[in-house]
């Protein structure tokens, strides 16, 4: 098998029949050159490189897999990725009350004009839970464990269920 066969068959299997854009992209060349390697025209690129570029995309698909597994948010503000995970990964309705009052000043006093507030970040109606004794109604009610409620008043607070 030929390089340029090499290319057209990853190309056609990674993005189906309308392959030759990406591909481009992820060899980081010109559409007209990925056009002209399928007529014949211009010389492929070797198996090395090919291969290079697929494994750096397949590396880019497992880290994106296992963020989403793990419920890891990857920005390109380091800061706000560990409040956003702290969230996402709390152990107990304390923690998570405590993290989104955390992630909450953050955002409060931050310049970034893209997150105003909480929900820019994190969707407030999938928060983790941390009991099986869920409320007959949550219309207020963010989280639980099967003591407490976690609420929101301009802050993230628990309430006893005796309450």
């Amino acid at each position: 098998m030929t390089d340029r066969e090499k290319l057209i068959q990853a190309g056609r299997l990674i993005f189906g029949i309308q392959w030759q854009t990406p591909m481009s992209k992820l060899m980081n060349m010109s559409d007209r050159t990925i056009r002209r390697i399928v007529a014949g025209t211009t010389r492929a690129p070797s198996t090395d490189r090919i291969l290079e570029a697929l494994n750096e995309q397949l590396n880019k698909t497992k880290m994106a897999i296992y963020n989403v597994e793990n419920n890891i948010m990857k920005t390109d503000n380091p800061e706000l990725d560990v409040l956003v995970n702290a969230v996402n990964n709390a152990k107990s309705l304390t923690a998570l009350c405590n993290s989104l009052n955390e992630l909450a000043d953050y955002i409060r006093n931050s310049d970034d004009e893209y997150i105003q507030k909480i929900e820019d970040v994190i969707k407030t109606d999938d928060l983790k839970t941390f009991g099986n004794n869920e409320p007959f109604d949550t219309s207020e009610i963010y989280s639980w464990d099967d003591e407490n409620y976690l609420m929101y008043d301009n802050e993230w607070y628990i309430e006893s269920r005796n309450n």
